[in-house]
């Protein structure tokens, strides 16, 4: 039952404050708060009232609410994904926009959920926007390295192939051997790197690059995994070529540069190694906010200044669970003002995170999911820029069901009772739920109901599937 409002000065004379703790498995253990308020997390204005709607569910081990709270310096909306990681039928994914690093058009989220037939989502990485398109930090998909990870960076998420959670610093090393003679490889498909003297391997999942430092470029053929023979070594240029399937480079300035020069020739065949440590699924943000179950001041990250629509990931201590949310904002007090970096660290700590991370936010912020009954995802928020913005990459949940069960059971209008006239259409919407409650989408009302009324629970749709006619 939603609060009633109080005066603010009345509330601030009686509130003496609410505490949030962590427990050993890293979830929140609120202390009671005063009955005529709810909980003010952690850096917010004082929370004079608080609303959540039902969560439903979008997928077995997936469901989706909002919550508004009323704070006496202005309103805030939040929509939030709840993950169980341990289900079977949850899987976690990285998307990159059009599948490759380079892309100055960048994509946006429902398309990303669309094309890879994700059940929800969220925007990714920072980039660099209204320029190449590539995503600051690093980037794996279905164990596939497309970017290395940023050294000595905690803002980092990582899915291990056990299908957990991890969030903090990810490590990267790698070599170029050619012959008796090796050197470290800095990076992969970080065409940055060579303005400070490193290597970075180039593929074809880096789209090419312009305007770099004088630099040498080494092309050739993969002829095994790891393994390419040298078609040519160039000096001096100053933009990389995409590259074919089959094709792998080189790019190096400074001594890296030099070595590659002096060291690999034509008719080479050269070794690359790159070991990121088993990571399945990589994802960089801007900083962590949330370590240890408490609030977080990160020293290597790079946090947004002033009030911001946000979105942030914040997981157990087990990485089982996640908590996946978007703050809205910039739509003004009586809507959604938006948040700080540290308020999002609070909200996260109110909502059991042990560890949380700050990802893309402003007019980036969105979330996607799929509604009870739909075939396709809808945006959940309220994106700031009045519409959906293209952005470098994404954070999506899929369901492992390889094909739709039988539907089981059937939901008609939300839940609600509804007269139907027979041998006539109905038009109400409907959703189904298989026998292992994983929910199945209706593509078509049904021919025609006897005249009725129909209750049932309700259910959602992680896939385009037809349900039998009620």
């Amino acid at each position: 039952m939603k609060r009633s409002r109080r005066s603010s000065a009345v509330v601030a004379a009686l509130l003496a404050g609410s505490v949030v703790t962590f427990g050993a498995a890293g979830t929140a253990e609120a202390a009671t708060p005063k009955p005529w308020l709810p909980a003010t997390p952690t850096n917010w204005s004082l929370v004079v009232d608080q609303t959540k709607t039902t969560p439903v569910t979008v997928t077995r081990g997936v469901t989706q609410y909002s919550e508004t709270y009323d704070t006496v310096g202005g309103r805030q909306h939040t929509q939030v994904l709840d993950v169980n990681l341990g289900d079977p039928n949850v899987r976690l994914g990285v998307v990159e926009a059009g599948d490759v690093i380079t892309n100055p058009a960048d994509e946006t989220v429902s398309s990303m959920a669309a094309r890879t037939h994700a059940v929800a989502g969220v925007n990714g990485d920072f980039f660099e926007i209204n320029a190449s398109g590539r995503p600051l930090g690093g980037v794996i998909t279905n164990g596939k390295l497309l970017k290395s990870p940023r050294p000595d960076f905690n803002a980092q998420l990582g899915v291990r192939a056990d299908g957990t959670m991890v969030l903090g610093p990810q490590t990267f090393s790698g070599s170029v051997t050619d012959g008796a003679t090796s050197t470290p490889l800095t990076s992969v498909n970080v065409v940055n790197d060579v303005a400070s003297g490193g290597i970075t391997e180039i593929t074809p999942d880096l789209g090419g690059a312009t305007a770099l430092p004088a630099s040498t470029l080494v092309l050739g053929h993969e002829t095994k995994t790891g393994t390419f023979v040298v078609d040519s070594v160039q000096t001096g240029v100053t933009a990389a070529p995409a590259l074919a399937k089959g094709q792998l480079g080189l790019l190096g300035g400074g001594a890296g540069g030099t070595w590659l020069s002096t060291t690999v020739h034509s008719g080479d065949s050269v070794s690359v190694t790159a070991d990121t440590g088993g990571l399945k699924q990589l994802l960089s943000g801007s900083t962590m906010l949330v370590r240890d179950g408490a609030v977080y001041n990160d020293p290597t990250g790079n946090p947004p200044g002033g009030v911001n629509p946000e979105t942030v990931v914040g997981v157990s201590k087990d990485g089982k669970h996640t908590i996946i949310a978007t703050l809205d904002g910039r739509l003004g007090a009586s809507a959604a003002l938006g948040v700080t970096p540290a308020q999002v660290a609070g909200y996260m700590v109110a909502h059991g995170a042990y560890n949380a991370v700050l990802f893309d936010g402003g007019g980036s912020t969105e979330m996607a999911a799929r509604k009870p009954g739909d075939p396709a995802v809808s945006v959940m928020n309220n994106p700031s820029d009045g519409h959906e913005r293209p952005v470098a990459n994404g954070l999506f949940l899929y369901s492992t069901e390889q094909a739709p069960g039988f539907a089981r059971t059937m939901v008609v209008n939300g839940g609600k009772g509804v007269d139907t006239v027979p041998a006539r259409p109905c038009r109400s919407p409907r959703s189904a739920s298989t026998r292992s409650a994983t929910p199945r989408a209706r593509r078509r009302p049904c021919r025609s109901c006897p005249r009725r009324s129909v209750r049932g629970r309700t259910a959602s749709s992680p896939r385009a599937t037809r349900a039998p006619a009620c």
